[in-house]
């Protein structure tokens, strides 16, 4: 991330307390800082989200495929779902890259220096499996408790701007 000097950040920390009492949370933010004039490759991020999920009683599993920025390499892959989520996977073709079957944890795939993953034309496919134990439809939403995510998340370079994948339209 390249923070111009004087530049305001933002971070985003997302915190699970099931247990009803008040808990006390810490955070440990770690960055390395490059010399001033130091070359480098810049990454970004590339955020596929399902927001036509409905979600019936009994579950489904809720597929998309996202187009890629051509000629980048992603370093980085994991998915994001709340509590209905049972299985959640990127994949290029048949084979997953990574799969994740805790939502509070889920897996990362790291391509390290040399062995970056480069997308096959057919794009980014994002699959997650949904179990519905109520009444009514789940819908996506920021609620983990009662609403659902699938969304496929990667860090690719080379980079001049973060993409989004809204369903199957994009890179945005």
């Amino acid at each position: 991330v390249e923070v111009p000097a004087g530049a305001p950040m933002f971070l985003q920390m997302h915190f699970i307390n099931p247990t009803g009492v008040e808990i006390a949370n810490t955070v440990r933010l770690e960055a390395e800082a490059l010399a001033i004039g130091t070359p480098y490759t810049e990454t970004a991020s590339y955020y596929t989200y399902n927001n036509s999920l409905s979600i019936p009683p009994g579950g489904i599993t809720a597929t998309q495929t996202c187009p890629v920025p051509a000629g980048v390499e992603f370093w980085f892959l994991t998915t994001r779902t709340h509590l209905h989520a049972t299985l959640a996977t990127v994949r290029d073709g048949p084979g997953p890259l990574v799969q994740s079957s805790n939502w509070e944890h889920p897996a990362i795939q790291l391509f390290p220096p040399p062995a970056s993953y480069t997308f096959s034309p057919s794009g980014l496919t994002y699959e997650c499996v949904f179990n519905n134990p109520g009444p009514t439809a789940i819908t996506s939403g920021n609620d983990p408790q009662v609403d659902e995510n699938c969304v496929g998340i990667g860090y690719f370079f080379p980079a001049t701007r973060p993409f989004v994948c809204l369903d199957n339209t994009g890179p945005l």
